[in-house]
């Protein structure tokens, strides 16, 4: 797709035509820009794009200052390099192998430097490049705040301050946008999943200081685009990104569906050296499709998931061990098997699969390879999912693990201290699943 904007100066390669309704009209094959690119732009161009060996940003500097110009510029490297040798003393080779690359790049010169002037690498030019084309330039003239969706490690405020720079105005409509996108993404980094609409449109006023009277309408207004759009979800008060709504969803409605569903396993010889309460949370477990228990350090949590772990091997089940994280899940191993209970821990993001991008197990009921080469065993399925450290699972880990478990064949069983701090990421599992009744509950209070 092409885009340009009113006073772009463009070079257009294509054909006449002649159309029956419009007459004569040009197709537009591609597009280029006559850019009125900045210094900085033109020495981050040739300091970093791969093609220009030899040519470090120092040097970059001293032939961008020496040119003055970009015009001038593309003169001397293409027609005098000589006077760039007497001038600045640079060796013969390398500027002969500055004209060769400049003359072979010189249809994206103008864009690449322009792109060079944003502070981007020449992977992110790339990548924008084989996104837009040429017409890269046109779009981010039109709203530069795009950059965020497209390049890694491009989040507002950086884009705001380039954006500020080239002149795009405080109330320009991806700015308000994408600052509204910013300050949710900015309470889900606090540990939130959502924040109060009217919250929303103060730190929103905050960040982006428009110079009206009427600003917070003005804000008003863009939540309800993005609301319109998708790019936002409110549930009453509450906004929300879309994913993480869903993610709660899901959570509250596989709960209200399995966690009370009973499937009773005997507990005979388990409960010998137990407590009442301890009893109590065993039974839970064994009897029902979700259980979860909870309680201080000191108060039996791992006695009763041992126990747990015991009935379902003995029962013939296959289990699966797991925890938040590689720590946790050594240590859980660690603990059973000094209890007799030979279990190998993993964490909930191996036991699903994660890629680094997504999760690959369909469910754990299910065979899952981890590896592509025929010779590696699959992961059988597993008829109990023992999860320890639950108060380190953020909404959108548990939304995966319920996701890919199948409740008509596999059993759950949570286990956490609820007085523990609330999970990096946002949400806190933990406390919502007692709080709200979620699951079948025993909260273990006496330390032994």
């Amino acid at each position: 797709k092409l885009c340009a904007n009113v006073g772009d100066v463009v070079a257009l390669v294509g054909r006449w035509k002649h159309d029956l309704k419009y007459g004569r009209q040009f197709a537009v094959d591609s597009l280029s820009y006559d850019l009125p690119e900045t210094t900085e732009g033109l020495v981050q161009y040739l300091a970093r794009h791969p093609a220009f060996t030899g040519i470090g940003e120092i040097t970059a500097r001293k032939i961008v200052t020496y040119a003055a110009s970009a015009a001038n510029l593309d003169r001397i490297i293409r027609q005098d390099l000589e006077e760039l040798h007497r001038q600045l003393r640079i060796p013969r080779a390398t500027l002969e192998s500055l004209r060769e690359a400049w003359i072979a790049n010189s249809a994206e010169n103008e864009v690449r430097s322009y792109l060079a002037g944003f502070g981007l690498t020449p992977h992110q030019v790339e990548t924008l490049l084989k996104t837009f084309g040429n017409s890269i330039v046109g779009v981010l003239r039109n709203d530069p705040y795009q950059l965020i969706r497209y390049v890694d490690g491009y989040g507002f405020k950086r884009v705001d301050k380039i954006a500020r720079a080239m002149g795009t105005p405080k109330d320009h409509a991806g700015r308000i946008a994408a600052g509204l996108l910013y300050v949710v993404g900015e309470e889900i980094a606090g540990g939130h999943t959502w924040i109060n609409g009217a919250d929303l449109i103060d730190k929103g006023n905050e960040l982006l200081l428009l110079d009206t009277l009427d600003s917070r309408d003005v804000i008003r207004s863009a939540g309800e685009r993005l609301l319109q759009d998708g790019a936002l979800v409110a549930d009453g008060n509450a906004v929300a990104l879309p994913a993480m709504l869903e993610a709660e969803r899901l959570i509250q409605r596989t709960l209200a569906t399995h966690a009370w569903v009973e499937r009773p396993l005997g507990t005979r010889g388990l409960i010998e050296q137990l407590n009442a309460r301890q009893v109590d949370a065993l039974h839970r477990a064994l009897r029902c499709t979700i259980a979860l228990v909870s309680g201080a350090a000191g108060t039996g949590k791992t006695f009763v998931l041992a126990r747990v772990a015991r009935a379902f091997r003995d029962a013939g089940l296959r289990v699966a061990l797991c925890s938040p994280t590689g720590k946790a899940a050594k240590r859980i191993e660690e603990t059973l098997r000094a209890q007799g209970l030979d279990l190998e821990a993993r964490t909930i993001h191996r036991l699903l699969g994660y890629d680094g991008q997504r999760f690959r197990r369909p469910s754990v009921s299910e065979p899952f390879y981890f590896s592509d080469d025929p010779d590696v065993e699959p992961d059988p399925p597993y008829d109990a999912v023992l999860v320890d450290e639950v108060s380190m699972v953020d909404v959108p880990l548990m939304a995966a693990l319920l996701a890919r478990i199948d409740f008509d064949r596999t059993r759950l069983v949570l286990v956490g201290d609820h007085n523990q701090l609330p999970p990096v990421g946002p949400g806190n599992v933990l406390r919502d699943l007692i709080a709200h009744r979620l699951v079948p509950t025993v909260v273990l209070e006496t330390v032994e």
